[in-house]
């Protein structure tokens, strides 16, 4: 596989496909991504622009007891629901073949709309797809037109509707939920430019106007300045990708900051391992619209070799004091680690280098109540059978109910859903956890093996304050058509893990 630098604009694809039938339509064209200097935009917007972020300069900081805006949600009873996907491409020249999953997990049927917006590469595409109750749909962009820099709206009327994305390429898949919003401002952590990485910054504008946007580069040595970064326009109905490294190459670690002067955008990140140097490897993340004081990151894995980080942006103006708690399977207790990470920079912890057991969930909080970021990354190097490369956002808010759009990869993917109860041991409580499949029009329970190769229906399972239930689901059959809910007792945090021709790991979206 071969592979080459993108301008703003330019987007990868693979060469993985599946069927599906499209009936297009079509709308006008699209103006081309494009650079606006920063004086003649602010003498422009000034009087509708609150506040211009400009690199170098202070972000704003949340109130560390405010609830955190999820980037994907899914909320019961809503007649329409719309959900944005940035990331990937359709064409044959790329290496991140998009496929769109759409789980409908509700007891009515859903009218759903998929639209391909394309910018200046022409008219944006549709089709409709019939969705019916408890089932799921999966949508190959590529079927539905070939095109560099897709920006991919899924439109849900009626159903309870739950979006997902599955990128292919890099012989790895990576997946992750798609956004039911937009934002001013995205944050991303665990990113990288070494050598024979290529790391995007998908920025998708779904609506009518152009978006203004300020890139922010964070390094372990601070703010990295980039004046093409500055004042960057997203016309409407496009997406553009930025380069990142190009930008700033040859660093082991670059968090990024996005925060729109006028309009809003959707942005994921996509990380690739070009297998010249390293394992070949692909992985794909959503943002998060703001820092928190308290994040997990669901399911970490050592062992054969694998590799894990837990990087922390600290977007704010003073130095974040930061615990990370390691909680193993089994009996195993690990120390607190403690990490500084100064102010506007990004730092990392080496997970390998703790006594954690291969399979674990990892806490992260703020001692002093400064607002972080968090990811994780993994690389799980050959002649691990898991190839491949997996960057993760971490979860803020735990909540009683999750969804999937998939619960399995493909049909011969080896899948794990972790659930771990944030109840700390002694003040919290046990709670009980069911999983439900929904497939072809039908609802089930989850019916399984956890590590021990105990099969057991994922039915009113106990889960203690701190622990973990792993629940193994590589011999369920028809798990790749199914999607995929999560319910329990009390507040939890739950992702799911796919080890397929590489690894792919989707945090749950919350349902409310």
């Amino acid at each position: 596989m071969t592979s080459r630098d993108r301008r703003d604009g330019d987007a990868p694809a693979t060469d993985a496909r599946e069927s599906n039938r499209p009936r297009r339509r079509s709308s006008r064209r699209r103006a081309s991504g494009r650079r606006i200097p920063r004086l003649p935009i602010l003498l422009v917007v000034i009087a509708a622009v609150v506040a211009a972020v400009v690199v170098g300069t202070a972000t704003p900081e949340p109130d560390p007891v405010a609830a955190v805006t999820p980037a994907a949600e899914v909320v019961e009873g809503r007649p329409a629901t719309t959900w944005y996907c940035a990331a990937g491409s359709s064409d044959a020249e790329g290496f991140a073949d998009e496929t769109v999953v759409i789980g409908n997990i509700g007891d009515e049927d859903a009218d759903v709309t998929v639209r391909v917006e394309r910018g200046d590469e022409g008219e944006p595409v549709s089709e409709q797809f019939d969705v019916p109750a408890q089932s799921q749909e999966r949508v190959l962009i590529s079927d539905l037109v070939e095109s560099a820099a897709p920006g991919v709206v899924v439109e849900a009327f009626g159903g309870t509707v739950v979006v997902d994305h599955l990128l292919r390429g890099a012989d790895d898949v990576a997946g992750g939920s798609c956004a039911t919003d937009t934002s001013t401002t995205w944050y991303f952590a665990a990113g990288t430019t070494t050598a024979d990485t290529a790391q995007f910054l998908d920025l998708f504008n779904p609506f009518g106007n152009d978006a203004i946007l300020d890139v922010t580069l964070f390094t372990s040595e601070g703010v990295k300045p980039d004046r093409s970064l500055e004042g960057l326009v997203v016309p409407r109905h496009s997406k553009v990708s930025v380069a990142v490294h190009s930008a700033v190459p040859r660093q082991d670690i670059v968090a990024l900051g996005v925060e729109a002067r006028a309009g809003r955008v959707v942005a994921e990140r996509t990380t690739v391992y070009l297998g010249n140097q390293k394992p070949a490897g692909l992985g794909v993340s959503l943002g998060a619209v703001e820092p928190s004081t308290d994040w997990t990151v669901v399911n970490g894995r050592l062992g054969s070799g694998a590799s894990e980080a837990i990087v922390v942006l600290n977007p704010g103006d003073i130095t974040a004091e930061i615990e990370v708690a390691v909680v193993a399977d089994g009996d195993t207790l690990v120390e607190p680690q403690f990490l500084s990470v100064p102010s506007r920079s990004v730092a990392a912890l080496d997970v390998a280098g703790l006594p954690a057991e291969e399979d674990h969930t990892i806490r992260v909080r703020s001692v002093n109540d400064q607002p972080v970021v968090v990811d994780q990354r993994w690389v799980f190097p050959a002649p691990d059978s898991a190839i491949g490369l997996a960057t993760t956002e971490g979860i803020t808010d735990p909540t009683e109910r999750w969804a999937f759009a998939y619960a399995g990869v493909d049909d011969t993917s080896a899948d794990r859903l972790i659930v771990f109860n944030p109840a700390v041991l002694g003040e919290g409580d046990a709670v009980t956890v069911s999983a439900t499949l929904f497939r072809g029009g039908s609802v089930q329970p989850l019916q399984a093996a956890d590590l021990d190769a105990v099969d057991l229906d994922v039915t009113d399972v106990v889960v203690e304050p701190g622990e973990r239930l792993t629940v193994k689901l590589g011999d369920v059959p028809g798990l790749s058509s199914a999607a995929l809910t999560l319910e329990a007792s009390g507040p939890v945090v739950t992702s799911l893990v796919s080890f397929p021709a590489g690894v792919a790991t989707t945090p749950g979206v919350p349902v409310r």
